[in-house]
């Protein structure tokens, strides 16, 4: 039978060499079949590749990598050598010395790891686990070594499955900037890609279209939404000379733009390095299960030691062995990535599995104002008629004149005209005009929709009082649209971040659980104290530059409080790199959801409860993988003082508790299954 494996395994390991040679010969039947099963190995390999490239949105395919296909050849080879150790211990002793070889090959790393951490001044389960393994080759028990070995390997292969897994989870749920841009060649516009694009070129960008680049204004006018640079809703208007970002969009108006910085030499692309950087420097969280693992190691030696003249050698060996080793690394890694994938069915990324440990010890939650407590798109907040106008005339003049416009502005406009029943007017399509503010023509009447400086380079002279109600609209930290009929200024409508319609409810289940809240916001303190106060969040901070909200983090470690920030720009980011657990939202920018450790991909704040009751579930769940290790330790510990356990009976008790640890670690798939 152990023979009959062993033939079966090496003709494995012979095809699948033959197979990845695509110019093999076919002259006989033996060939064909390769060639057709070698076939359909490629044609699922290109497919997956095809996938990835499309995920990429047009990026160099994605090749198995060198460390992927030497831990593949590892796990098959001590799987091969633990079933001849297995088949030679049934049927034919002699069979296991085949699976020395095995063995010894395995030890490589093992002595790797521990040589590293040896080097680092630690003694943690590498060291240990190098020792054991080595005491257990040596005694000549194959078997425990093989499994050990098998164990190890599989675990860096379940780690390796998890970082890929994410990595192509990233790729799938992150966009990228524009692949196509308008290039001006002798004056006239050409479309190339974005990467042929370099400094000192001369490009347009239309009003819906994002920025592509960082460069100067050269000619034109237009308001661009910088929120996923900023963070912040509030458009800023870009004329002749000033500098744009890529990342921002332009709402209206076209602007022809001299390339400064291209590809990854934005401002962006430099930010998402530094943090990068940032995140590599920081020091690593370690696992729960790892961090009990290694404060584990001196105790259990320690005490293999003094028992010594107790149990002699082979009982204090057995006391060393029964350290749960890299099999708690296994199951734990079992455990995480289980209820990782929970999270992404109820629409959670847990982009690191170490999040969800500290979020169980979070004391205080810091929430950015704007795109993350509100709304990105604003609201109609009031209206300001011109005298003898009424409220109703002025929205319905300024959504007809938008109709045709996508940008949020135009969105609450046209929002705000339905709740109010309003009927639009048609609009003549010959006279419109989008340049720095909006220009129609309805029947014999022009109308124009657009900022402070667009009414006064037209010409419009603006009333004091709606002068007097933009400035506070401005401290207020809103957004102020005056409307125009022909030469007068109609009225002046108010724009306003939006609150979440979840956010309050949140908010209370949050405090609920004996969290503080605070409001952490760039913004001006009034739109920013009435949000705290409608909340009912006793803490805010107003007008916080990024760095001031770091610092505000910073501040609140050193009280002792576990802190996570939940926010959605790039100002938020360095703080979110500070927080002890950062959260973003799926239409943060994208150096917020680079820098978060989760992120809520329906963009929804409801998401947070079934998040925080995850983590209870999972805290409960690694809490008894655990303690079955710990039982069987104890058991084997207990053995080898009272029952003369040695090396071999623990062992097998090893044996009994990792299945055992498997099956609680799987739970949440049972739970799965049950439910469904």
């Amino acid at each position: 039978m152990a023979l009959t494996t062993a033939l079966i395994v090496g003709g494995i390991a012979t095809f699948r060499r033959r197979a990845a040679k695509p110019d093999a010969p076919s002259s006989n039947w033996r060939a064909d079949l390769r060639s057709s099963w070698n076939q359909r190995i490629q044609a699922l390999r290109q497919n997956r590749r095809s996938q990835l490239v499309n995920i990429l949105n047009g990026g160099d395919a994605v090749e198995t990598s060198a460390d992927q296909r030497r831990l593949n050849r590892e796990v098959l080879f001590t799987g091969a050598s633990l079933a001849v150790t297995i088949g030679g211990a049934l049927f034919y002793p002699p069979l296991r010395l085949l699976s020395l070889p095995g063995v010894l090959y395995s030890l490589i790393p093992i002595y790797r790891d521990a040589y590293q951490s040896a080097r680092a001044g630690q003694i943690d389960v590498n060291v240990l686990y190098a020792a054991t393994q080595s005491l257990i080759v040596g005694r000549g028990y194959l078997l425990p070594a093989n499994l050990g070995a098998f164990y190890y390997f599989l675990s860096r292969k379940l780690l390796m499955m998890a970082e890929y897994r994410v990595e192509v989870q990233l790729h799938e749920i992150f966009g990228q900037l524009p692949s196509t841009v308008h290039k001006l060649v002798d004056g006239a516009e050409v479309n190339c890609t974005l990467e042929q694009i370099v400094a000192g070129d001369l490009i347009a960008v239309w009003a819906g279209e994002t920025i592509p680049v960082d460069g100067v204004v050269a000619s034109g006018v237009a308001t661009v939404d910088q929120q996923r640079l900023t963070g912040e809703a509030q458009p800023t208007e870009k004329g002749e000379g000033e500098t744009v970002y890529a990342s921002t969009t332009v709402l209206d108006g076209t602007l022809y733009i001299q390339v400064t910085q291209a590809g990854a030499a934005t401002a962006v692309a430099q930010i998402g390095a530094l943090l990068a950087q940032a995140r590599d420097a920081a020091a690593d969280r370690q696992l729960w299960g790892k961090r009990l693992g290694d404060r584990l190691v001196l105790p259990l030696v320690t005490l293999g030691g003094l028992s010594i003249p107790l149990v002699g050698w082979d009982g204090a060996q057995a006391i060393i062995d029964s350290h749960p080793q890299r099999r708690m690394n296994i199951s734990m890694a079992l455990c995480a990535l289980n209820h990782l994938g929970v999270a992404a069915d109820a629409g959670i990324l847990v982009k690191d599995g170490r999040a969800l440990e500290v979020l169980q010890q979070v004391d205080t939650i810091l929430f950015d104002k704007t795109g993350t407590l509100t709304l990105s798109a604003p609201s109609v907040a009031q209206i300001y008629p011109a005298p003898g106008m009424r409220a109703e005339d002025v929205l319905r003049y300024a959504a007809a004149a938008e109709a045709r416009q996508e940008h949020p502005i135009a969105r609450a406009l046209l929002d705000a005209a339905q709740v109010a029943h309003l009927t639009l007017p048609p609009i003549d399509a010959s006279a419109y005009y989008v340049g720095h503010g909006l220009t129609v023509r309805m029947g014999e009447q022009q109308i124009r929709v657009g900022s402070q400086s667009f009414i006064m380079l037209e010409g419009i002279p603006i009333p004091a009082e709606s002068q007097q109600q933009l400035t506070l609209i401005w401290e207020q930290g809103d957004t102020g649209i005056l409307v125009a009929v022909d030469e007068q200024v109609i009225g002046l409508i108010e724009l306003r971040a939006t609150l979440r319609p979840e956010a309050a409810a949140v908010v209370q289940m949050v405090q609920q659980r004996g969290m503080h809240c605070y409001v952490l916001s760039g913004d001006h303190v009034g739109p920013t104290r009435r949000l705290a106060e409608r909340l009912g969040i006793a803490h805010y901070v107003a007008g916080a530059l990024p760095e001031e909200k770091a610092s505000a983090v910073t501040r609140l470690q050193a009280q002792g409080r576990t802190v996570c920030f939940i926010g959605d720009g790039i100002n938020d980011a360095i703080a979110m790199q500070q927080a002890d657990v950062a959260i973003s939202l799926r239409d943060a920018t994208s150096a917020a959801t680079d820098t978060a450790h989760i992120v809520l991909m329906q963009a929804d704040l409801q998401q947070l409860a079934a998040l925080l009751t995850l983590t209870g579930r999972y805290t409960r769940n690694r809490q008894a993988t655990a303690g079955i290790f710990l039982a069987g330790s104890s058991i084997a510990i207990g053995g080898a003082c009272l029952a003369g356990f040695g090396l071999w009976q623990v062992a097998m008790l090893n044996m009994i508790t990792f299945p055992l640890s498997l099956g609680v670690a799987m739970w949440p798939q049972w739970r799965k299954l049950m439910s469904d």
